[in-house]
């Protein structure tokens, strides 16, 4: 029995010699799953592949490894003797097996001069990939993935150590160089993940350098940085990629752009999971999906124009630094889990923008509302969101830090709009300064607080007291001096609310603090003015700035609740003079005589300010007075008649001499004129509207607006204010400088009218001075409109430090200044740590 059994043995280790081969021996079955290699460019035949014998050539490497298994690189690893193609050019380096590639430690790596060309799904991890340039070949560090999953994980990307190359770094694209397909793949995966410091690619394609190409789909994750940071979605210099392209963008990446130009497919952006993007522009975008946690913060010049978003938990969509209205041409969606309110994600939206969703919305969002972070106070009876009325979802602004305010869900024939309203009896109907506020009163001390109390009551009679926030943005104070003149509340006096006071749950008014630095600036008289600036109310007060002395009862001339002038001409706006262009008739039209000779000397002199006296109906019986002649003889009707109607030219008579001696300018009857009878159209002309009635611009931030007419004839733009706004011929209207102006859309006789007007942006501070205990938070709340971008700076960081959004937490006892800039504007605050 043992001969039997030595004698089988003997058989089976030379059965095993057989096998074996007699060059290059195989990796011991103990380290089968890995593969090691040195030098690269060593001899074919040295070394088995273990880690005490590595392999000496990367091509004996890449021929007896195994899919599945890994290829360690120990050392610096060369690939720089290449073969070339018929051009010259170099043969990339081919990988047709399933492996992964690793560094045997973090020095370790691949050298290479050529290309890599994929022909299976390969891993580069945890290693160093030095893709030399070659010499007149702009692509020639290009990995080419050839329809198979290409992964770099943790790779430093860099060649050398010098920073002039610090942008010669690895392209990569999804198809195959120079028809060298190989095995083509159907599904191109590229992921670069887990990034080091190091980790930077110089572009992507999804598609073909070459010609054009047709994946079933191309899927992209990026964490890393690139050096062009446009995402090319087809092939280079004008090849079409046939078939849809996913990209998924993690926290570390810098993509600011899509080159969709030559995808003949969809483009589908994902957002990681605690990823923030803050450098794209979405244009163009089939399907977005924000991730729980992720956050995207649009740029101001930023387009958003998408078909469909989802919105995560907790995920955050900032839209508000956009000068233009974001768009979503399909769907939103948000939280659509039953009792996930409080984590749903959030959209932010600028109180100059609207968030058009031309589909529906789908479960709940928070609008404007995102936990403790800062929100500019909403603007009353502005539509920020619409959709459409079939919309079974909902947005909501529960937890903002306005809770004066609702948002009310409208619905207008087949639009939902979400439009933010006051709640009701939350508004002061009348306010009025308590006390002596006919008097004078007296500030004899520089630097010294003085305090005027102000009661606020509703309609019903009831005493109400307004929030800080309400007092901020609502009402607005001033200092004047006796010639008009504004005081600086920066630097000759300080003046707004007492915060004590407004905290203070036992008061029931709220008062004015008024503190005077510059004194002889300031000596004299001073009008502190408190005005609402929602309904133009206002009540002043005089301040007598200088040595205490006895107080007069004078009466100031502002009475205190004196309300705005109104305008001088109690008739409605309309031309000059009345003309028969308002409608033809046979009837005579009582006139100014367009050829009246002013004589040397005029019996009355009409006022330049004064207009027409005749009513809108320019009734033939009315009795002409002086004033109605002009004061030079016109030889037309003035060009601002009504433009509401298109009228029918009426052919002037023959003018009518007045004789020089008649001594005033008494209107002379005009011949009667013809009947004009308009001739009819050759096709029926239909009267337009504006996208837009009216609107407010600046001169910095939101300075543009599209005009559009629903009409498909020629629209002819023209303003009549160019020097404040501008009008295209396409109906862009862009902002000059501050003051009003008439857009007029004329088109087939009809004409469409909107009214812009042009502010400065504003930028108020609400306290100079925050007062703050060690570890504790307080914000700095800052008034901006339109809506932008603030940068907040601390002097001492070890004092206050401070975030992007304006929260501040005193770190230690001592006294330091926050920088709070916007618009080109800096301001500053004193923080005082207790």
């Amino acid at each position: 029995m043992r001969k039997k059994v030595s004698v089988l043995l003997l058989i089976l280790v030379l059965i095993m010699n057989q096998a074996a081969p007699m060059g290059i021996k195989a990796a011991d079955a103990a380290d089968e799953v890995k593969v090691y290699v040195e030098n690269g460019e060593g001899s074919l035949t040295e070394g088995d592949g273990t880690a005490q014998r590595p392999y000496q050539n990367i091509r004996t490497a890449l021929k007896q490894i195994q899919t599945g298994q890994t290829l360690v690189l120990v050392g610096e690893v060369s690939y720089t003797k290449y073969e070339t193609c018929e051009d010259k050019s170099p043969k990339p380096l081919f990988i047709d097996k399933d492996i992964t590639i690793v560094g045997s430690d973090t020095s370790a790596g691949l050298k290479i001069r050529s290309m890599i060309q994929l022909g299976a799904d390969v891993t580069f991890r945890d290693m160093w990939l030095q893709m030399v340039p070659q010499a007149g070949n702009a692509r020639g560090t290009t990995i080419y993935a050839a329809g198979h999953t290409l992964v770099l994980d943790a790779v430093d990307t860099r060649v050398g150590t010098s920073t002039l190359q610090d942008n010669v770094r690895p392209l990569i694209s999804g198809g195959a160089y120079q028809g060298e397909e190989g095995k083509m793949g159907s599904h191109t995966t590229i992921k670069v993940v887990n990034p080091i410091s190091q980790t930077k690619i110089a572009a992507i394609y999804a598609g073909d350098y070459y010609r054009d190409s047709e994946q079933d789909k191309v899927d992209i994750e990026l964490d890393s940085k690139l050096v062009d940071t446009e995402i090319h979605a087809a092939g280079a210099d004008g090849h079409t990629l046939t078939g849809n392209v996913n990209v998924t963008l993690g926290k570390d990446s810098n993509v600011t752009d899509f080159d969709k130009t030559d995808l003949i497919g969809e483009l589908n952006v994902n957002v990681k999971a605690g990823a923030h993007i803050d450098t794209l522009s979405f244009s163009g975008i089939n399907n977005l999906t924000m991730a729980e946690k992720s956050r995207i913060t649009l740029p101001k010049e930023a387009d958003f124009n998408v078909n469909n978003v989802v919105c995560e938990k907790n995920a955050v969509l900032d839209l508000r630094q956009m000068s233009t209205n974001p768009s979503v041409a399909n769907n939103f969606t948000g939280v659509t889990v039953a009792g996930e309110d409080q984590t749903c994600g959030s959209v932010l939206v600028g109180n100059d923008t609207t968030l058009e969703i031309k589909g529906e919305v789908y479960g709940l969002t928070k609008l404007n509302v995102n936990g403790s972070e800062y929100m500019a106070r909403f603007v009353e009876n502005h539509c920020y969101i619409q959709a459409k009325a079939s919309s079974s979802g909902n947005f909501t602004i529960e937890g903002t830090q306005y809770t004066n305010f609702q948002l009310n869900k409208k619905k207008t024939e087949e639009i939902y709009s979400w439009i933010i309203g006051k709640l009701e009896n939350e508004d002061a109907d009348d306010f009025y300064w308590i006390g002596d506020a006919d008097k004078k009163s007296v500030i004899s001390q520089q630097g010294k607080e003085y305090y005027y109390p102000v009661e606020f009551k509703k309609a019903d009679g009831t005493v109400y007291k307004p929030t800080f926030e309400e007092l901020f943005y609502d009402y607005d104070l001033a200092l004047t001096k006796e010639n008009g003149e504004a005081v600086d509340l920066e630097e000759a006096a300080f003046c707004s609310w007492d915060e004590e006071c407004i905290n203070e749950e036992q008061s029931q008014y709220n008062q004015v603090l008024v503190s005077i630095y510059d004194w002889e600036n300031c000596k004299g008289e001073l009008t502190l003015t408190l005005t609402h600036s929602k309904t133009g109310k206002s009540i002043s007060r005089v301040l007598l700035v200088g040595e205490e002395q006895p107080i007069p009862t004078v009466t100031p001339t502002p009475t205190p609740t004196m309300t705005p002038t109104p305008t001088m001409t109690p008739t409605p706006t309309m031309t000059p003079t009345p003309t028969p262009t308002v409608a033809p008739t046979t009837t005579p039209t009582q006139v100014p005589t367009p050829t009246v000779a002013p004589t040397a000397t005029p019996t009355q002199v009409p006022t330049p300010t004064m207009t027409p006296t005749p009513t809108p109906t320019v009734a033939p019986t009315t009795t002409p007075t002086p004033t109605v002649a002009p004061t030079t003889a016109p030889t037309t009707a003035p060009t601002t008649a009504p433009t509401q109607v298109p009228t029918p030219t009426v052919p002037t008579p023959a003018a009518t001499e007045v004789p020089s001696s008649t001594p005033d300018a008494t209107p002379v009857i005009l011949p009667t004129l013809p009947t004009v009878t308009p001739l009819p159209p050759t096709s029926e002309p239909r009267a337009f509207t504006l996208n837009k009635t009216s609107v407010t611009l600046y001169t910095k931030g939101k300075k543009i607006i599209q005009l559009s007419a629903d009409t498909e004839s020629v629209v002819k733009y023209t303003s009549d204010n160019e020097k404040v706004a501008a009008v295209d011929e396409n109906g862009r209207v862009t902002a000059k400088k501050a003051g009003t102006a008439l857009i007029t859309a004329s088109a087939d006789g009809y004409q469409s009218t909107c009214r812009i007007v042009v502010k400065k942006p504003t930028f108020k501070v609400a306290k100079k001075m925050i007062k703050v205990k060690k570890g504790k938070k307080a914000r700095i709340i800052v008034k901006v409109r339109p809506t932008t971008k603030v940068v907040f700076a601390s002097a001492n960081k070890k004092i206050a430090a401070v975030t992007k959004k304006g929260m501040l937490k005193g770190m230690k006892k001592g006294q330091t200044k926050i920088k709070v800039k916007c618009y080109g504007i800096t301001k500053t605050v004193i923080v005082i740590v207790k």
